[in-house]
Parts: C-alpha cells; structure tokens; sequence
C-alpha cells in the first residue's frame, strides 16, 4: 500500500499521527517534528476557556524521517558563524520572511522586525520579490533544516544543566482519573 502524501504548504489538515503517510515538506515543518493540539486557534480567550483543551506543540526535532521521505536538509552558511536570525525576537531565516530594499533587508514574519542582511548572506531579489539563489538555501523553501553549529560559535554563554523538567502524564486512564481536572 502506498503512503498517503501530505503536502505542509498550503495549509491543510495533518494526517492523524498514527497513520501511514510521506510528508513533503514545501516550507512548513512536518508533523512527524511538531504537532499542534489546536489547528486553528480560538478567535478570543472565551472560546479558548470554553473549548478546555490547553494549547500545546509536541515538538520532535530529531524525528526519523519515513520511507521515502527526502532528509533534513543540511544549510550552508560560507562566511557565517551562525543562521541568520531575527534582531528582535531571535527568530530563524524561514520560506515567510520578506526581503525588502533589492535583498539588502529582511522583515521578520514574527515580529515584523526590519533586519539588514548580513553582506555574506546577500542575494538580489527578482522581478517577482524573491531572492535569486532560494533553489540553493533550503532555509528559505524548506519548514524542517538543519544548521552546521558548535556550541562554542552559538552560544553566549556556557549551558546551563536541566535544574527541573516537568512530565505530565495524558494517557487514557490518567485523563479519565482527572489528573488534567483543573
């Protein structure tokens, strides 16, 4: 039996988490790397309250990929230490960031921050608004990629160790217990 395709862009449904399926990614993450308890968020906190279901992301970056799935793709970043990242809010370079001022600039799809590009990031943009190399930087076409990064060239500051990590346990008898109950 052939695996359903799942498209991430544009946007649809994910296919149910224990079915059989091949994710193209097309700027979008997977859901085999997250998932949403919500596909489309409440339009106001009174909705959210009466709906009862909190708000969660299962994030897992270093899912498997399935048969037949292409890879995580590795980016190349020659002549940068790091991904190029947003000044405000620290968000990564992704397909939904706009370039502005011929390519020289980037507005961030998070926080609308105008960011300037880093010189040995700079690519021009064409006639349509897009850069000319994006068919070379899968961080502007793909949702899931990987970045060439020690911790020492990303980091700040030394990390720190995990002093707390919470499990909550949502399996069918913990639910039907009331252990969610608030």
């Amino acid at each position: 039996q052939q695996p359903e395709e799942f498209k991430t862009f544009p946007t649809v449904l994910p296919p149910i988490s224990f079915s059989y399926f091949k994710t193209i990614d097309n700027g979008n993450s997977g859901p085999r790397f997250l998932r949403s308890s919500y596909y489309t968020l409440p339009a106001n906190n009174d909705i959210a309250k009466n709906i009862g279901i909190p708000i969660c992301i299962t994030m897992q970056p270093t899912a498997f990929t399935a048969t037949g799935e292409d890879p995580v793709p590795l980016c190349d970043l020659p002549g940068l230490q790091a991904p190029v990242r947003c000044q405000r809010c620290g968000g990564y370079m992704n397909p939904f960031n706009l370039f502005l001022d011929g390519g020289r600039q980037f507005r961030c799809c998070l926080c609308s921050q105008l960011n300037d590009v880093p010189h040995e990031y700079f690519s021009p943009i064409d006639f349509s608004g897009y850069r000319q190399d994006i068919r070379q930087r899968p961080e502007l076409l793909k949702g899931s990629v990987e970045y060439p990064v020690t911790a020492k060239d990303y980091f700040h500051r030394p990390a720190e160790s995990i002093n707390y990590l919470f499990l909550v346990e949502v399996s069918q008898p913990a639910c039907s217990a009331g252990i969610l109950d608030c």
